[in-house]
């Protein structure tokens, strides 16, 4: 099964490029000298050591998510630079930009004089590289629910923030409780994701796969994921697969869909699988915000939607 580069494109720890990344930081790791020497590893829920006690005051953000998180608590005005894919929130738009996941910038790294750097599991390669120029790092979990929340908390503490971050993982898990409680009353529904899908056809149609960040919300919200193999975390699919699948649900995030497209647009390209549950039925749910892509602090709020999507007869109000 042939990956797809998966939600966030490089922002984000995108499948497909990981590999040539990895070989980009590997050689920047070893011609820059005594790399690791001053990394600080503080990865959240993993056990490494824990963010300087004094908040960090100038600090550079790898991926949109932790740009997301660091506005969230409040703590956006110390964010010196970010990656070219961290367009959320609008406030984000003036930070200066340090390049991409494949093409980082580390000169403009340097010249923003950051004292720390946040990043995911997924980059996590890229902290040697900035170890051996003296930036510490600050790696968190964004493959995971929990892994999302405990984030919130030790980005927020990392910053300065730590009583806002304390408040929002609280409201964040309250709300997924929630989402969770309502699911669990009803039948589980069988749905497919599918992430940005090519207009106008059903081919190479990239999904979320088991077992990832998008398969857990699923879950949560009542669904089943009907792709069940163990990999890749987001595969490509054509027509015929998806009608052997046979979701009763499908469910579209076009954040990168082309300007102008239709919601009936989209719904008529499925009418080309009648054979699938989901086409028969019109059960084809279209989400173009572009939060639902990130893994960051509206998880809850992507979680809420999907089960509206999955659940359409659940009480929106039901405490």
């Amino acid at each position: 099964m042939v990956p797809c580069p998966g939600p966030g494109g490089q922002g984000e720890g995108a499948p497909v490029k990981r590999s040539v990344c990895l070989v980009v930081f590997a050689v920047l790791a070893f011609a820059l000298c005594g790399a690791g020497s001053a990394l600080v590893a503080a990865r959240s829920g993993s056990g490494g050591r824990p963010a300087p006690e004094r908040p960090a005051l100038r600090i550079i953000s790898l991926a949109p998510s932790v740009t997301e998180i660091l506005f969230a608590v409040g703590a956006g005005g110390r964010i010196v630079g970010a990656t070219d894919y961290c367009a959320l929130p609008p406030q984000a738009a003036s930070i200066p930009r340090l390049g991409g996941l494949i093409d980082p910038n580390f000169e403009a790294m340097l010249a923003v004089a950051p004292d720390l750097a946040v990043m995911p599991t997924s980059h996590a390669d890229a902290a040697r590289a900035l170890a051996s120029l003296g930036i510490p790092a600050l790696i968190v979990d964004h493959a995971s629910i929990g892994g999302i929340i405990e984030s919130v908390e030790s980005i927020g503490g990392a910053a300065g923030a730590r009583p806002a971050a304390a408040r929002l993982a609280a409201e964040i898990r309250a709300r997924l409780e929630r989402v969770e409680r309502i699911a669990r009353e009803r039948p589980r529904v069988r749905a497919l994701l599918c992430i940005d899908r090519p207009a106008g056809r059903i081919a190479e149609v990239c999904i979320a796969g088991k077992d990832g960040f998008y398969d857990a919300l699923l879950a949560l919200a009542g669904g089943r994921n009907v792709y069940e193999a163990a990999a890749p975390l987001f595969p490509l699919l054509g027509a015929e697969s998806i009608v052997k699948l046979d979701p009763e649900v499908i469910i579209e995030f076009r954040a990168a869909a082309p300007a102008g497209e239709s919601d009936a647009a989209v719904r008529s390209d499925w009418q080309s699988l009648r054979a699938v549950s989901a086409a028969r039925a019109g059960r084809i749910y279209i989400f173009r915000e572009p939060f639902m892509m990130i893994p960051g602090p509206r998880i809850a709020a992507i979680a809420e939607r999907l089960l509206a999507a999955i659940h359409p007869e659940a009480d929106a109000a039901q405490p």
